[in-house]
């Protein structure tokens, strides 16, 4: 997230309230589970994700998004209040992402073609990590990760075709601590 962004989503900036092109009904489910009780958020934010990720609107809105930045992540909503943000990517056949882990939670939602996510178990020194498993996200499916060592994964597109995912993750609060940045790790 870049500097401005950062601050407009940490204190509230007008310019991002309900400015999306994401269906409102989606951003209004996502606010509803990160304002509820903590113990069912998880449950919530994946309920959200797997009733919109099939929804005829989302599908059309994200396919047109990923289509105007290929190969980057498209910012598509940043919530007034600095709890989550909203990114959409695409995946061109055959891409693939680091070996990595993030400082925040993330869920995602696959719109458009299928990724493989590989799971890693990482080292106790630092920054190797050794592959454990992997498993496939098909179109309409969600995933919740935890934020820091919980979770060292790569995700790839090993489709034919592009594919399109919706990533939500959480963000910090401005009295927290400043945010651990993307690890990377050496696969063994």
């Amino acid at each position: 997230m870049d500097a401005e962004a950062n601050v407009i989503a940490l204190h509230g900036d007008s310019r991002c309230e309900r400015e999306s092109l994401l269906p409102e009904a989606l951003i209004t489910d996502i606010e509803r589970a990160c304002t509820g009780a903590p113990a069912r958020f998880v449950h919530r934010l994946l309920g959200a994700l797997r009733h919109h990720a099939t929804d005829e609107l989302l599908v059309r809105t994200v396919r047109d998004l990923a289509g105007t930045r290929p190969f980057r992540p498209h910012g598509a909503y940043i919530d007034p209040a600095g709890r989550f943000r909203i990114d959409v990517m695409t995946w061109q056949a055959g891409q693939v992402s680091t070996v990595h882990a993030h400082d925040t939670w993330r869920a995602l939602a696959i719109i458009d073609g299928w990724l493989r996510e590989d799971l890693y178990d990482h080292g106790s020194a630092g920054a190797d990590a050794q592959h454990a498993t992997s498993s496939a996200v098909l179109p309409g499916g969600v995933q919740y990760r935890l934020p820091g060592n919980a979770t060292v994964h790569r995700l790839r597109n090993v489709g034919s075709t592009p594919a399109v995912s919706l990533h939500v993750r959480g963000l910090r609060p401005v009295t927290a601590p400043a945010p651990l940045p993307q690890r990377e790790y050496a696969e063994l």
